[in-house]
């Protein structure tokens, strides 16, 4: 889901209804979704008159696809019924919960590998087959925060580790992606700091309240002006982690 929807790699082989059928199952996690629900997937406000046949015909194929038990039929709704691990936005969600709890109990380096590999199973837009449909749209779009999130976290952890001159190019790649996520500019600033690069840092804090002010019309927060006032002090506790 986190892309083009594909099925073992081979989605392209899934009809276009029966893919948005697929799509929508997916979205509330292991939960009965009504057949009408379904419907306004597919048609919105104008379904067929023979959308109810429609929708059965397009889960009998899915079945063909994923299994016969892959699809349980619930009243007049549906269930889909895999692992968790076999949806790769449920296996991100996983990967990224369990790499916090890493990164809290120290291990910032395997917090910031196992982050790195739920990013690796990001291929595009999620749910794009859903495009439109009110529902899909709210899941993609609180998966794309929790991507953003994730993102920034895998450069703390990495950053904790004393990884600083392996992802300060990533740093500045994803603050160029996002240039109004404070936090961004202030990750990016630590790893020039932490790379010995103090100026730089200091010119990326600069940068970074002229950009907020510009297109928000905001002062930078705490965060940051914390960080700056760490950086001019040379604080002792922005020394980078040893790698050992």
């Amino acid at each position: 889901m986190l892309g083009p929807l594909a099925i073992s790699g081979d989605g392209d082989s899934i009809a276009p209804r029966d893919r948005v059928v697929l799509a929508a199952l997916t979205v509330p996690g292991g939960e009965v979704v009504g057949a009408a629900v379904l419907a306004d997937a597919l048609w919105r406000e104008h379904p067929p008159a023979t959308w109810s046949k429609q929708i059965q015909a397009s889960v009998v194929r899915l079945r063909r696809a994923l299994g016969a038990g892959a699809i349980e039929t619930e009243g007049d709704g549906y269930r889909l019924v895999v692992a968790s691990d076999e949806i790769d936005a449920h296996r991100f969600e996983r990967l990224v919960i369990s790499a916090r709890e890493l990164d809290t109990l120290g291990a910032s380096d395997r917090a910031a590998h196992q982050l790195g590999e739920a990013l690796a199973l990001w291929r595009g837009a999620p749910f794009t087959e859903l495009d439109g449909w009110a529902p899909g749209q709210i899941e993609a779009a609180r998966l794309d925060e929790l991507r953003l999130e994730a993102e920034e976290a895998r450069l703390d952890a990495a950053l904790r580790a004393g990884m600083h001159r392996r992802v300060l190019a990533e740093a500045r790649a994803r603050g160029a992606e996002q240039p109004l996520r404070e936090h961004r500019w202030a990750l990016l600033a630590l790893a020039q700091y932490q790379s010995g690069q103090q100026a730089d840092a200091l010119r990326t804090i600069r940068d970074a309240r002229r950009k907020l002010s510009e297109e928000l019309g905001l002062d930078p927060g705490p965060t940051l002006v914390s960080l700056e006032a760490a950086i001019l002090q040379q604080d002792p506790s922005l020394a980078a982690a040893t790698v050992v």
